[in-house]
């Protein structure tokens, strides 16, 4: 055995039939959008601070090392956009 970083993941994976309908009905909605039907827009968030996240780091014996944090709020991000790269009116909002 050997000693690493746990690393974050996605958990599980959507069931097959579920995700074929999905897939197939973004595809719909992507040529609505390119026939000028309706305006499709994608969102996303994430969120940044100053606190670290690391569980732990190789260190030489005797040496040890600090990570630099602050005690700051949380800046959570919002941004909506469509695949011509145009923002919607209340994108880029901080929560």
């Amino acid at each position: 055995m050997s000693w690493y970083r746990l690393r974050r993941g996605v958990f599980g994976k959507p069931k097959a039939e579920e995700y074929k309908t999905k897939k197939g009905q973004l595809e719909q909605l992507k040529q609505l959008d390119s026939l000028g039907i309706i305006e499709l827009y994608y969102l996303d968030e994430t969120g940044f601070c100053l606190t670290p996240c690391v569980p732990y780091g190789w260190q030489s014996i005797g040496k040890y090392q600090t990570i630099s944090s602050s005690c700051r709020p949380r800046l959570n991000v919002l941004e909506i956009m469509n695949q011509r790269n145009h923002q919607s009116r209340n994108s880029s909002l901080h929560l």
